[in-house]
């Protein structure tokens, strides 16, 4: 199972340095404000905050570096306060519409994460994670082809940003171009080799396709021993074993991703194709019953994938 498009919000946000002029903010403050730990940032920035001597472009700067804090702690409304604020204070900072933007986006509110993104790249077209974040907000509301042209100027500006390559890559294979999102999954493990989505990635599609599965069987072995036992990857070489007619492999892969996650309708049903390829028809009608009742549209889904119990 792929796990989903790779943003670079997260990452981002998280990784800023930004450097605050001295004015009369207390030293300590600004050297906790510019700290890696959430905690020290927002004493830190919060103190600068509340003395109220920065200029407005500095403030922003202050208002998105304690965004950044609260968003690491996972305090989206606190986060979008601070990001709102930087905005007004300094409504030319590419940054600033960004940060806003990826809230907007782990908020699920695609549309208005979409116009931040567009104000940030207006205000500098380079902007690739911009770029890339726009893209990915794209592929989230079903516009794949305006996605892979954001990816692809991603690409053009920096030939080495290698989320845009795993991310074209996703949506040329949701459009059913296994050779090209092959290809980009190719320079992504290329540039990345011990990327474990990457490597989930590229087993996945030829898993679904049915083709090159012992190459699709090593990704999943790398990804698996590099994630320790990632439940989706289990179950991408679960579905390789089940093409492969190593049923047996299979059914072992399904089994150990359903007991780390036994609510999951798709590691409990392809365990039930695997039973039932095994003979064992008890167990595996079982386990498809059981799948049905967690997902009515599992069955449909494996059909997707060439997948029907004997």
């Amino acid at each position: 199972m792929v796990t989903g498009w790779r943003r670079l919000a997260n990452s981002a946000i998280a990784g800023l340095a930004l450097t605050l002029c001295p004015l009369a903010a207390l030293a300590d403050d600004r050297d906790d404000c510019n700290s890696i730990f959430a905690d020290t940032i927002i004493s830190g920035c919060s103190a600068i905050i509340d003395a109220g001597t920065e200029t407005a472009r500095n403030a922003a700067i202050t208002y998105g570096r304690r965004g950044n804090a609260y968003y690491d702690k996972g305090d989206l409304v606190r986060a979008m306060e601070d990001f709102e604020r930087a905005v007004e204070l300094n409504p030319s900072s590419a940054l600033a519409y960004f940060n806003r933007g990826a809230i907007h986006h782990a908020k699920g509110n695609t549309g208005r994460a979409i116009e931040d993104f567009d104000r940030a790249i207006e205000l500098d077209p380079k902007f690739t994670r911009a770029l890339n974040d726009r893209g990915v907000a794209y592929a989230n509301q079903g516009n794949t082809s305006q996605a892979i042209k954001d990816f692809d100027r991603v690409i053009e500006l920096n030939p080495k940003f290698v989320p845009a390559y795993y991310n074209r890559g996703l949506a040329y294979s949701s459009k059913g171009n296994i050779d090209r999102a092959l290809k980009d999954y190719d320079r992504a493990i290329e540039l990345n080799p011990e990327d474990a989505v990457y490597l989930n990635s590229r087993c996945w599609v030829r898993a679904v396709a049915g083709t090159s599965l012992g190459l699709a069987r090593a990704d999943c072995d790398m990804a698996i021993a590099i994630s320790k036992n990632e439940p989706n990857y289990l179950d991408s070489r679960g579905l390789v074993g089940i093409k492969q007619g190593l049923f047996d492999k299979a059914w072992s892969d399904y089994d150990a991703a359903h007991r780390a996650k036994p609510d999951n309708a798709g590691f409990l049903y392809g365990r039930g194709i695997a039973a039932l390829r095994l003979g064992r028809k008890a167990e595996g009608n079982a386990d498809l019953a059981a799948a049905l009742k967690l997902d009515g549209k599992i069955a449909k889904t494996y059909a997707g994938y060439g997948v029907l119990p004997p």
